[in-house]
């Protein structure tokens, strides 16, 4: 289906008696599709279930290894499905950090070691000092709610849910981790009793927006977003961004397994993955015409004509930036790729599938009640709450469905302990 070597096709046109170009050769079949644009991971596994997609990796270890000096290995590694290559993910900033920001001032008033106050947990008495004997009523002890560090719901818009799992910020692809009840994380039962009493004592803001100042808080975002706090808060990695299938698969291309020609659809991924020219023109549209470029080299819209989502049009890296954007954003972007935390569920698949849909629905039904139950129950009773939860969710049989790794083929657990498993699971050893 591939060789070695790509060919290139020579562009033939002619003039209708309008005088009107029409293409001649390379002619395109009336129901020809040669190029995917794919947006999720459940589509590109659902293209590959109906044998649509041509596999890649022979291009990709010969006329096309130029993707690979181009494109982050992470997403490569994604897009490997039993073994093969299916599509060329557009490379991209993947996840968010999350700084946890400290107020120099405060800390210097009511004498901290700044070096100490690293975690939510450390940062607990300063957040109440501030609370008890800060005069200036403007400013929020604890900017907002903040959850642990690597807390995942397995909501299908991953919202709080009782199905969920902790990953812990050494985590990688092959880390083996529970999902279970959320009431059975004790570091999920834990901050929220420590969140609750900040509430209860009126140390978190109402509203995180309309705050100045604070004295510790939880950002998400990568470094340039807080590059303006620097110099009146200490700045703490909080939370490492996660590489995650949703956003891998923000973006990729594919080959359709009955292209006309193979080889010129692979030199079109090529293309919009190394060309900067070519990538710009399918962003932007012509210079001068749909945009012109600022002083500091990103692009800004002068017409309305042409626009294009950035995840759809190949590798980010080889666009202008736009005129919202950093001018330094693609080396923020680049660093934090290098510092992911790949997400042990990464390249797993089928965790949703059409089989454990309305299961995912019924979940997010009955979290919602919980949720519910959760925020209004008495904060003396909370530790009463959780084990009562347990119990009821222990007697619910979706969730037992869903969280069970042995009884059900199409739960998640189930799906990700075999996959687990059969690639990551240490060998017995030889008696």
């Amino acid at each position: 289906q591939t060789t070695e070597e790509t060919e290139t096709t020579a562009v033939q046109t002619t003039r209708d008696e309008d005088g009107v170009v029409e293409l001649k050769y390379p002619r395109v079949g009336e129901y020809q599709f040669d190029i995917f644009c794919i947006t999720s991971y459940e589509d590109y596994l659902a293209l590959i279930e109906r044998n649509a997609l041509s596999e890649l990796d022979t291009s990709l270890n010969g006329s096309a290894k130029v993707l690979r000096s181009y494109i982050y290995p992470t997403f490569l590694n994604a897009a490997k499905f039993n073994g093969v290559t299916y599509a060329i993910p557009n490379n991209h900033g993947l996840g968010e950090y999350k700084f946890l920001l400290v107020n120099k001032e405060l800390v210097d008033k009511y004498n901290y070691d700044p070096d100490t106050l690293t975690t939510i947990e450390a940062c607990e008495e300063f957040i109440r000092d501030i609370g008890v004997y800060e005069e200036d009523e403007s400013i929020a002890p604890l900017l907002s709610w903040v959850d642990p560090a690597g807390m995942t719901y397995w909501s299908p818009d991953g919202s709080w849910n009782v199905l969920a799992s902790l990953v812990p910020d050494s985590a990688t692809f092959n880390t083996k981790v529970a999902i279970n009840s959320i009431f059975k994380i004790n570091a999920y039962k834990s901050n929220f009793k420590l969140m609750r009493s900040f509430q209860d004592e009126g140390l978190i803001a109402e509203d995180p927006s309309a705050v100045e100042k604070f004295g510790v808080g939880v950002i998400s975002g990568d470094y340039s977003d807080v590059e303006k706090y620097k110099d009146d808060y200490y700045i703490h990695l909080y939370e490492r961004p996660t590489a995650t299938q949703k956003d891998v698969f923000a973006g990729a291309f594919a080959i359709s397994a009955y292209t006309k020609n193979f080889n010129r659809a692979m030199e079109v991924i090529i293309a919009i993955n190394t060309d900067p020219t070519i990538r710009n023109l399918l962003q932007y549209g012509i210079e001068g015409v749909h945009y012109e470029l600022d002083d500091q080299g990103r692009a800004v819209k002068i017409s309305n004509d042409y626009n294009m989502n950035l995840l759809y049009t190949g590798n980010a890296y080889m666009a202008y930036p736009s005129e919202d954007m950093d001018p330094n954003q693609w080396e923020y972007d680049k660093q934090k790729n290098l510092d992911l935390k790949l997400s042990p569920f990464l390249y797993c698949p089928n965790l949703f599938n059409e089989q454990n849909a309305e299961y995912y629905e019924e979940l997010v039904k009955i979290s919602k009640d919980f949720y519910e139950r959760l925020q209004n129950v008495p904060t003396e009773d909370i530790d009463t709450f959780f084990s009562d939860a347990q119990e009821e969710l222990a007697a619910n049989q979706v969730f037992n469905k869903m969280s069970s790794e042995t009884a059900w083929e199409f739960s998640p657990a189930y799906i990700y302990n075999e996959f687990y498993t059969e690639n990551f699971a240490p060998e017995e050893p030889v008696q």
